[in-house]
């Protein structure tokens, strides 16, 4: 019975020399490691104090060998947000490592916002409004600077403006619910016309920057909703002097006014006609052969003429335009026109005082062939337009 003893504890000692000899065989020694790599909200590795157990192991990227067990990890730095305390198990032989993604630090605070809402409660489309950061676009959630003032805001035509003023502490979140209220409307009817007082068409029309319709025929741009109270407007055409007004729009009846435009010599022709200069309107034509004409023209003098008007595609494509000339101190008619593509036509009518105190109208057309009827390009050639601003 003792050999048998004996003989089971020499084995025993013998397997364990083998196991300790045995270049195979795993070593411990109780210990585990730590890796710890603190990053901002942006990704970017930071010095942060990294302490376990309240004891502090290191800063930034930290590696630790500890016994095995439970620990408490905080990662901390002045005006971020910390990180823990996080209780982490270190196995014995193996690492933990706490990812890059885990330990993140914030110095900012962000604002979040939910669906805008109309003062009835129904949602706005995200499409039909813009949120400002200090009256800046930016990308949503806001980010802020803890303890700065900042306002939010957003404009939204027809509604008064949404602002809320924010102060917020290090990565602080707070959500917004944009509220839009309505304004008082009303409606418009804007008319304009030359100098002459007559409509003009396709006048661009534009109130606030926001709101824009066209002249008809009549001259006429009409507004089925516009603000109540100060507006800006701004009435354009090529050729005219651009007019910029604020007008005051009552809730209680549609606003009408009427706007003269003025040719603008910055972009303008001056046509002239001259009677006496054969040169120039060499190929004028009387009409006397017209059956509607009984008048010899050769019975006239230049000093009858009573009235002359420009009519063509310079200032109206469909030619029903006349834009009055007046006679200068020379006998010469000359009337200013907005600017116009070299191509554009026009010619002359004019009228001489009748037998008997009427009137007997005579078209008079220049071209180069009798035919043909003066293109601007032309007509400057020729000293026809013989001012160009």
């Amino acid at each position: 019975m003792k050999k048998a003893l004996v003989l089971g504890i020499v084995l025993i000692l013998a397997f364990g020399v083998i196991a300790c000899t045995n270049p195979e065989a795993t070593e411990f020694d109780g210990y585990g490691t730590l890796n710890v790599n603190p990053v901002d909200q942006d990704g970017e590795e930071i010095d942060a104090d990294v302490l376990v157990n309240g004891d502090e192991k290191g800063t930034g990227a930290t590696t630790v060998e500890l016994s095995a067990g439970s620990y408490d990890v905080v990662v901390e730095k002045d005006n971020y947000t910390t990180y823990g305390p996080e209780t982490v198990d270190i196995v014995e032989g193996e690492d933990t490592v706490l990812k890059a993604e885990d330990v993140i630090l914030d110095e900012y605070g962000y604002v979040e916002f939910e669906d805008a809402l109309y003062d009835d409660g129904s949602k706005v489309s995200e499409d039909d409004y813009t949120l400002l950061l200090n009256n800046e676009e930016g990308d949503l959630p806001f980010r802020v600077e803890p303890g700065e003032e900042y306002n939010i805001s957003s404009n939204k035509y027809f509604y008064y403006p949404y602002e809320e003023e924010i102060n917020l502490d290090v990565s602080e979140r707070i959500t917004l619910t944009p509220v839009f209220r309505a304004r008082d409307i009303s409606s418009a009817e804007i008319t304009v016309n030359d100098e002459e007082g007559e409509p003009l068409e396709e006048v661009e029309v534009g109130i606030d920057g926001e709101l824009e319709a066209e002249t008809d025929r009549d001259g006429v741009a009409e507004f089925d909703r516009v603000l109540a109270g100060e507006n800006d407007i701004t009435i354009s055409l090529d050729g005219y002097t651009t007019i910029r007004e604020t007008i005051n729009i009552s809730e209680e009846e549609e606003f009408t006014n009427t706007f003269e435009l003025e040719v603008s010599e910055a972009n303008a022709l001056e046509i002239t006609f001259d009677p006496e200069d054969s040169e120039a309107w060499d190929d004028v034509n009387f009409a006397a052969d017209d059956d509607d004409i009984d008048h010899d023209p050769e019975d006239y003098d230049s000093d009858d003429i009573v009235r002359a008007v420009v009519k063509g595609s310079i200032t109206d494509e469909a030619w029903g335009r006349l834009d009055e000339m007046t006679q200068n101190d020379d006998g010469t008619w000359s009337v200013i026109v907005p600017e116009a593509d070299a191509d554009a036509e026009f010619g002359v009518e004019y009228w001489f005082q009748g037998e008997d105190d009427e009137e007997a109208i005579h078209d008079g057309w220049a071209g180069h062939d009798g035919e043909d009827n003066y293109t601007v390009e032309r007509a400057i050639e020729s000293g026809v337009i013989t001012l160009e601003f």
